[in-house]
């Protein structure tokens, strides 16, 4: 596997992240990562909008202002890759380990290239069915081929239908949650076929992308390689305010009548 470009994903006033590694390697680029903080409406200029399916995702871009920004990151990157048919690329966000990724460069070229996307955090992944919750894009090495798969997926995600429905992940929620999930039992049926839209956060819908009950032709194939860590558990999220999961249900109902609750069909463009 041969890395061609190396993307680092870094805010404006985060500037001082790209200091420290704009020097490990000739191939990293800073990208200006896409600031939602004040507007959603920045993916409109991606041609996309907003459109969260299923409770899970209501309330993660409710109370993550962030969170648009980071997809539409990522969206312009796997287009930027198609674009220069940048057969691997690195992909990175700016609060990573510097060590680990040193190390990670100085051995990558003796790992094998079965994949499309290859997920290198080193966060805990359930063994099975970890494609419905998959948790994190700070670091991984994208295809040609997986990114013309997401961004095709984003453009019209009709064979989701029937088969993914995103719903809450009950892992680790006992000792951080008082939330009972009654609140997620009587949802719609989750309908995907709005195009053009940005209908989850960007490190679910990779997960989704993997699911193997999709069309071969649709589905992402997704390999595991723990490589590269958090800089720091005190880093402070760029993405979220709040995190449903620490709430009660109460608390969640109580939320879900407050004007920040689907903010983007009100009308209103910041927090």
């Amino acid at each position: 596997m041969k890395i061609e470009k190396i993307y680092f994903i870094n805010l404006n006033d985060k500037k001082n992240r790209w200091e420290s590694v704009k020097n490990i390697d000739s191939r990293i680029e800073r990208f200006e990562a896409i600031d939602s903080r004040k507007s959603f409406l920045v993916c409109q200029k991606f041609g996309l909008s907003l459109n969260p399916v299923g409770l899970v995702s209501q309330l993660y871009f409710s109370m993550s202002v962030g969170a648009v920004g980071a997809y539409c990151s990522h969206y312009s990157i796997w287009n930027d890759i198609i674009k220069n048919n940048i057969k691997y690329a690195l992909i990175l966000e700016d609060d990573i380990n510097l060590d680990d990724l040193k190390c990670f460069l100085s051995e990558c070229s003796h790992y094998e290239n079965t994949f499309d996307f290859l997920q290198l955090n080193k966060r805990r992944h359930r063994k099975r069915h970890w494609w419905k919750n998959f948790d994190g894009l700070e670091s991984y090495v994208l295809t040609t081929d997986g990114a013309k798969k997401f961004v095709e997926t984003t453009h019209n995600r009709d064979h989701f239908n029937q088969v993914i429905s995103h719903t809450p992940c009950t892992m680790g929620l006992k000792k951080s949650s008082h939330c009972k999930m009654n609140i997620f039992q009587n949802e719609f049926q989750q309908d995907w076929t709005t195009k053009m839209t940005i209908s989850c956060a960007v490190d679910k819908f990779v997960g989704f992308c993997a699911n193997p009950n999709l069309h071969f032709n649709k589905k992402v194939n997704v390999r595991f390689l723990k490589k590269i860590g958090l800089s720091g558990e005190s880093l402070t999220s760029d993405i979220n305010s709040k995190d449903w999961r620490k709430l009660s249900e109460n608390e969640i109902e109580k939320y879900m009548s407050s004007n920040q609750f689907k903010y983007w069909e009100k009308k209103l463009v910041s927090k």
